[in-house]
């Protein structure tokens, strides 16, 4: 199989984290913390995430302080610096991303979940406030892509 240009400059990139970390958990958090911001970035159209950014930034605050107490801020910060430095790749990529899409967030936001559900591990009781605040504010935002 050939790799695109394109293919080719993020795998060199992936590779170069995961070197420098080894293989241990924190270059694997550090992959899943960029994946993550990766894809909120290049896959929600920009009305959403002008809606969506208050949830997004509040998620991000908490998260980023989850990594404080879990040891792992270095591999969230290390997600950071490649969204940073790899900016213009990300831009082209949303353009890309952005352009061969067939179906509008408005059309996709009644199939996403009102409530956080990992279905692996039970929310917090601690959370659930948390929880019930993102659901209302949910619907807002998603009666608001209808439009």
């Amino acid at each position: 199989m050939r790799l695109s240009r394109r293919s080719e400059y993020g795998l060199r990139a992936l590779v170069d984290l995961v070197r420098r970390d080894g293989d241990g958990p924190l270059a694997l958090a550090a992959l899943a913390e960029r994946n993550r911001l990766m894809f909120v970035l290049t896959c929600w159209e920009s009305r959403s995430l002008w809606l969506l950014a208050p949830a997004f930034l509040g998620a991000e605050l908490a998260v980023t302080a989850a990594a404080v107490k879990g040891g792992w801020f270095r591999a969230k910060v290390d997600g950071w610096r490649w969204l940073w430095t790899h900016r213009s790749w990300l831009g082209e990529r949303r353009r890309l991303v952005q352009g061969q899409r067939t179906v509008s967030d408005r059309r996709l936001a009644h199939l996403m979940t009102d409530h956080l559900d990992a279905r692996n591990y039970p929310l917090p009781p601690v959370l659930q406030p948390f929880d019930d605040f993102l659901a209302w504010y949910w619907r807002v935002v998603r009666r608001l892509l209808a439009r």
